[in-house]
């Protein structure tokens, strides 16, 4: 019945865990396994350890800006992002009145935007 399942519940517990505890006696104590704690990653084991950090900046261009704090290269990198964005405006505005000239010019004269072919002897149209 609901007991006697129970108690052979219990024995066949008893019995794994006498084995999983004998295993762990029987290791050999000479494992290559690493600690617990270390993190192994396959294929780095024998990797060699970088003795500097990479930088993807180089060297020159670090020496340029040695002498300045962060706060001023914040406020240099605050002042060329609103560069960026007036030339953007600037070319956005560009390419509007281009825009808005090429179709006065398709209204008025489309003939000017013909492509037409005039041939003389150096072959430039």
């Amino acid at each position: 019945s609901f007991r006697e399942k129970r108690e052979s519940k219990f024995d066949r517990r008893n019995y794994v865990d006498s084995f999983s505890s004998q295993d762990v006696q029987t290791q050999p104590k000479t494992s290559q396994a690493p600690p617990a704690d270390t993190r192994v990653v396959v294929g780095r084991e024998a990797s060699p350890i970088p003795s500097q950090p990479v930088c993807r900046i180089p060297r020159e261009i670090m020496d340029k800006f040695e002498d300045q704090s962060r706060e001023d290269l914040v406020e240099m990198v605050v002042r060329l992002q609103a560069g960026v964005e007036d030339q953007g405006k600037k070319a956005a505005d560009l390419e509007d009145y281009i825009d808005s000239l090429l179709i006065r010019v398709m209204e008025a004269s489309p003939v000017l935007l013909e492509k037409t072919v005039i041939s003389c002897k150096t072959g430039y149209i």
